[in-house]
């Protein structure tokens, strides 16, 4: 197997990165206005990158299988206008500004390739009231212009064989009618409407089915894109589900074919999600061969978009080895995500969707087939969420213990580092980043002991499994509960070493410390030397934070001080307002308690994150707690 190598940068035609936070997640048939709302309350105050949205294309409304309402049909487009059963345009483009105001850039899952099941006719569509046929040599999807001079159906009418090139570009991917991606009128069709995404402040794109497309089609698409909000190319990542008939993904073929698809950006790792999560699960290896095995994948880190569960993943029978894990691996789920967030190989995405299940008795037919509808077939809002629980119908991965605060520590970390994985046995590993973070994986039926370099500076650290500093101390994440042996704080000695005891029956048998301001108290240096300044609680009050600051496009505003203990990657993020205004919501506070605060900025536009912010110039805020008290700064 030829790894691929990775390409010069000036020969790539998007971006490899969204913004300087390295996680993103896929918000799996979340309606618009949810996601919105997530942004401001969960995902931009923890360090989340992006959302990759399910496609906003209009769609058909019903599905040749007889069921109703199925998630697949957002995958059956009828053409290019913005708005479905996840939302209006208006609720797209309110969440593409509400997110952006949060740091969490919008990546919208893009289907080219195709349109609605072939043999369907006009039975009507979500966001569209306009007939429309879906017949082989007789289409006709008036809203996209297109009719049959527009598909492949003088190529090929029927389905794809995977054995040949030419099949898996002009036939029909599971009975979608194909379209001719090459087509000139195609060609400006899509590219107006990737940029009208682009005006409404996407930062980039999932190409959905990008195998059945030829490399140079999707490069014809990029090549007429403007740049996005922040002024870079496009964000672009791949689905490329199975190797090409050479056996490769990337690789030129044997009849001289090169599908170079990386040069158009990011590929989504089908290969790394199976590969680990077989790993954890015992089936093949151990995760001390992690890292060959990580070697031994074609499509190189530079270019891999990495998952442990997407959508298509989750939905395979228990029992089938060759796929990944799944949340009802439930342990050894945790562990593999940990592994995919913290260990820095690829872009690592979550993916966050509602709750299926299986029939059993080897009916892989999963039950419900929709996250929860109204009586017109729109998904509803989700909520509300109370701490980290979602509504039954809802897995919100995302917001897991065992997996948010790792977004912080991966923030931290970065990219271009490859550390080295050590172990204290069979499947039991642990690796450092020096100076920021350090993670053990815990995967055998023992006991996993031992005295282990960490690579952090002296001090005490928490567990971010289970909880973080403040106030002198590690405090649990809500809903967590310690078992008997689970260890909250690690404490580092002056030449890095700390003791290892990560037990068999832990919750998820992951460590994970780090030197962020809520991963360590103690003698570890601090971030800041800003002061803090206390007195005796009295009763609680609210306060409102209002500051004029002009960030410049792409960086947020947070206020933090002495009642989150300067915890600068836990500030109180603002909401942008005309005047360059950022306000706050009502904030707990102590009635009658002496705080002092300040504002902090960081983003893409000053290239500064949570560890690094620019802090307001001046002197400390202070103020003593009183009832509706509106806190003001400038500058």
């Amino acid at each position: 197997m030829i790894p691929i190598l990775s390409l010069l940068a000036a020969t790539s035609r998007a971006q490899y990165t969204v913004n300087d936070r390295q996680v993103g997640v896929q918000l799996f048939q979340w309606p618009f206005a949810s996601i919105a709302q997530e942004c401001v309350d969960f995902l931009g105050p923890n360090g989340y990158s992006f959302v990759q949205t399910s496609p906003v294309q209009e769609h058909a409304k019903n599905s040749f299988d007889g069921y109703t309402n199925p998630w697949y049909l957002v995958y059956q487009p009828l053409g290019y206008k913005i708005g479905n059963r996840l939302g209006t345009v208006a609720d797209f483009k309110n969440m593409t500004h509400v997110c952006k105001s949060v740091g969490v850039d919008i990546v919208v899952d893009v289907v080219l390739n195709h349109f609605a099941y072939i043999n369907e006719n006009d039975n009507g569509g979500y966001g569209t009231t306009s007939p429309w046929t879906s017949k082989a040599f007789n289409e006709n999807f008036p809203d996209a212009g297109y009719n049959s001079v527009h598909f492949h159906d003088s190529k090929c009418n029927g389905p794809i064989n995977w054995n040949d090139l030419n099949s898996i570009y002009n036939c029909q991917l599971s009975t979608l009618v194909d379209i001719d991606t090459a087509n000139t009128f195609v060609q400006q069709s899509v590219s107006n409407f990737l940029n009208k995404l682009l005006d409404y402040g996407v930062a980039g794109f999932r190409f959905d089915a990008a195998k059945s497309m030829p490399s140079t089609d999707i490069a014809g698409f990029l090549s007429t894109l403007k740049k996005n909000y922040r002024g870079l190319k496009p964000y672009v990542t791949q689905e490329i589900y199975n190797p090409f008939p050479n056996g490769q993904i990337d690789q030129p073929l044997s009849n001289g074919a090169a599908p170079a698809y990386s040069t158009n950006g990011r590929i989504l790792s089908f290969e790394y999600g199976p590969a680990v999560g077989r790993v954890f699960r015992q089936i093949s290896g151990t995760t001390n061969q992690l890292q060959s095995i990580l070697n031994g994948l074609q499509v190189s880190s530079a270019h891999s978009t990495v998952f442990i569960e997407n959508h298509d993943l989750e939905r395979n029978p228990d029992g089938d080895s060759s796929w990944a894990l799944s949340r009802k691996n439930d342990a050894q789920y945790k562990q593999a995500m940990a592994f995919n967030i913290l260990y820095p190989w690829g872009l690592p995405q979550v993916h966050s969707g509602y709750h299926i299940q299986y029939n059993g008795g080897g009916d892989v037919r999963e039950s419900p087939v929709s996250a929860p509808y109204d009586s017109a077939g729109n998904i509803e809002p989700i909520g509300p969420i109370v701490g980290n629980v979602c509504p039954q119908a809802w897995a919100c991965q995302h917001r897991w213990s065992e997996i948010f605060p790792l977004v912080r520590i991966r923030n931290l970390i970065g990219k271009n580092q490859t550390p080295q994985i050590q172990s204290l046995g069979t499947n039991q590993i642990y690796w450092s980043v020096a100076g920021k973070a350090f993670a053990a994986i815990n995967s055998a039926s023992n006991t996993m002991s031992g005295r282990v370099q960490t690579g952090l500076s002296a001090g005490k650290y928490c567990n971010m499994i289970y909880g973080y500093a403040a106030n002198g101390q590690c405090n649990l994440w809500p809903g967590v509960v310690l078992a008997n042996g689970e260890a909250l704080v690690y404490i580092v000695d002056s030449s890095g070493n700390t003791n290892l005891n990560v037990n068999a029956n832990d919750k998820s048998q992951v460590v994970a410390l780090y030197s962020g301001p809520d991963g360590f108290f103690g003698s570890t240096p601090t971030t800041t030397s800003i002061p803090v300044v206390t007195s005796t609680p009295v009763a609680s009050t609210t306060v409102t934070f209002k500051v004029t600051h002009d960030t410049g496009l792409g960086d947020q505003v947070y206020v933090v001080g002495t009642f989150n203990n300067w915890n600068t990657c836990a500030g109180i993020p603002l909401t942008w307002s005309t005047g360059n205004v950022w306000t706050s919501g009502p904030v707990s506070v102590v009635s009658g308690n002496v705080y002092q605060w300040k504002a902090i900025s960081f983003g893409t536009h000053t290239q500064t994150s949570c560890t690094t912010p620019n802090w307001e110039t001046g002197s400390n805020n202070i103020f003593t707690a009183s009832d509706n008290l509106v806190l003001t700064a400038s500058y």
